[in-house]
């Protein structure tokens, strides 16, 4: 899969308003995804979502994401996206929770 891909796929659920009007980081992410083993350090967007077919959640690379269609919502998964290499701070860019716990 082409990094373009994997931007282009992962770039169609970021909002970026509501990341800035409403702040989650994450931080202390795992060296490497939880599905394949890819490491995290030159990824741009970092998955924590259900395992498809499965009971279970996990943190996924961009390529996991792109290649399993992964989707964002509250209660399914959210998208984190690289803020700052130094810290390794991640913005969640979709997923939000509902308005009411904003």
């Amino acid at each position: 899969m082409s990094p373009k891909a994997i931007q282009d796929y992962c770039a169609a659920h970021v909002n970026l308003a509501l990341a800035r009007q409403y702040p989650v980081y994450f931080s202390g992410a795992p060296e490497c995804c939880e599905a394949c083993g890819r490491s995290l350090a030159a990824e741009e967007f970092l998955g924590d979502c259900e395992i498809p077919g499965q009971n279970g959640w996990a943190l996924f690379c961009g390529h996991c994401i792109t290649a399993h269609r992964l989707t964002f919502g509250w209660g399914r998964g959210q998208l984190y996206q690289r803020v700052s290499d130094e810290d390794g701070e991640w913005l969640l860019v979709a997923g939000f929770p509902p308005p009411e716990t904003n």
